[in-house]
């Protein structure tokens, strides 16, 4: 068997050049208990001129603590207290803001930095100058530093990878670890920093935002120890934050100027499984129903009319529907709705059913009505269904849930609506619409949500 071999970064040739600059920003807060490693694990870095920026985010425990203790003991360090209300990648943004290095190294609390991994990365984006960041696969660790898994496989990437190619490598699931990830700071400042909308997964945008305009160099052994822990954001995000922001982030690489027409055929595809990676999330956590949360069948539904008549999908929405007790409906499928009694309400409503009819999830109707709404509700859908619509409605003024599903339906309703739960209660599955979407709002400068923050912070970061 043939093995190439392993690229190495010419640590050398780059420290001829001078030692590269690196500013390392370090986003804290209630993070006591491993920050003084992650801390000490920058600082033993050779073969750079660094920074470290820590900025604690609200801190309740002896972060600020350690955080002034290492102030005190090493020049490179400064101390940053965020206001209220700012998440990590506020953080970052503040840092870009204010960098003066060459190159930038995202940074986490609980994270450890392997000996050489800012010089041989430092070193990679020299040797190839059309590249805006270099990253390494991660050890995963857990809260003891016992070894979990070696993330993600390299073996197919070559080691550098011009724009836009390595896009594709990104989706459908993330798989850069953020802290594995050194830049060059003017590539985060072209891409205008990380989108802080995201609380979560705002990294995995700014990847894709990068490889669409930069090539990336892939070191293909691990430079740093990533922590999974009970405590860190990502376990408890797996509880419906990432059923929320994943497809949200999806979506929105797949608005930018630079994406591919190529692929675009490809999106769908992406977004399915992407939708099935984090159903399978939820299922893990055993959120079955809504009354739990954001229900694992309710995501996977969401994938049913992107391809219609893929059997494997509808196989595994099938699967999770059961594992919540509930009975699945065989597609096309009678489905139920209760809107408002408003023009915005039905109108939207007439909106998913045309989205579920042309995928192949609805083949008929029933919209249920309080009792002296009928009337008008009729007329609000007469005014929604366009000329030429074949959506078969019916109107059913009984106001009961109960008095109109039957096993084998599906109930349609918008997210978090205490509906989906009644009609679970009556062993019907909810399809639902209406996701909050972390990007339907502006950027907010005032929150660092951008890179051009308000000026009374600038002189602070």
């Amino acid at each position: 068997m043939f093995y190439k071999p392993v690229y190495r970064p010419d640590v050398a040739k780059s420290a001829a050049q001078g030692p590269p600059t690196v500013l390392v920003p370090l986003s804290v807060k209630d993070g006591e208990e491993f920050l003084e490693r992650a801390i000490t694990s920058v600082l033993e870095q050779e073969g750079v001129d660094l920074r470290l920026e820590i900025y604690d985010n609200g801190s309740t425990d002896g972060s600020l603590d350690i955080a002034r203790r290492c102030v005190e003991a090493d020049p490179r360090v400064h101390l940053i207290q965020n206001p209220p209300g700012l998440n990590y990648f506020c953080s970052m943004n503040r840092a870009i803001h204010g960098a003066q290095a060459e190159f930038f190294c995202p940074w986490a609390c609980d994270d450890v930095m392997l000996p050489g991994n800012l010089a041989e990365k430092c070193a990679a984006l020299r040797e190839y100058p059309e590249s805006g960041f270099a990253w390494s696969p991660s050890l995963i660790v857990d809260d003891h530093d016992q070894i979990h898994d070696f993330y993600p496989s390299v073996q197919k990437l070559e080691t550098f990878t011009p724009a836009p190619n390595f896009f594709p490598f990104l989706v459908p699931v993330g798989q850069v670890v953020m802290s594995s990830v050194v830049a060059r700071t003017d590539a985060m400042r072209a891409v205008g920093g990380f989108d802080a909308r995201s609380v979560l997964v705002g990294d995995w945008l700014c990847w894709m935002k990068l490889a669409m305009r930069f090539g990336v160099v892939t070191i293909p052994y691990s430079l740093i120890q990533y922590r999974q822990h009970e405590g860190c954001g990502s376990f408890a995000a797996k509880r419906g934050g990432y059923a929320r922001e994943e497809p949200a982030v999806l979506r929105q690489a797949m608005r930018d100027p630079m994406f591919r027409r190529e692929w675009a055929s490809a999106g769908h595809v992406w977004m399915v499984k992407l939708i099935a990676h984090v159903a399978h999330g939820l299922m893990m956590n055993e959120i079955y129903r809504f009354q739990d949360g954001f229900a694992a069948y309710g995501l996977a539904g969401q994938a049913l009319p992107m391809l219609p008549g893929d059997k494997g999908m509808h196989k595994y929405w099938s699967q999770l529907i059961e594992l919540g007790g509930l009975i699945a409906p065989q597609l096309p499928c009678t489905v139920v709705a209760k809107p408002e009694p408003t023009a915005t309400a039905v109108s939207r409503l007439v909106t998913e059913l045309r989205y579920l009819k042309a995928g192949g999830v609805a083949d008929h109707v029933v919209v249920i009505t309080e009792p002296g709404e009928a009337t008008a509700t009729a007329e609000l859908l007469r005014r929604s269904l366009a000329t030429g619509d074949d959506i078969d409605i019916d109107l059913s003024p009984t106001g009961a849930l109960g008095t109109v599903l039957r096993p084998g339906m599906a109930f349609v309703t918008p997210f978090e609506s205490p509906l989906a739960a009644e009609a679970e209660k009556l062993g019907v599955p909810a399809m639902i619409y209406d996701v909050p979407d972390c990007f339907d709002r502006p950027r907010d400068p005032d929150r660092w949500e951008t890179i051009d923050g308000p000026g009374e912070l600038r002189a602070a970061a």
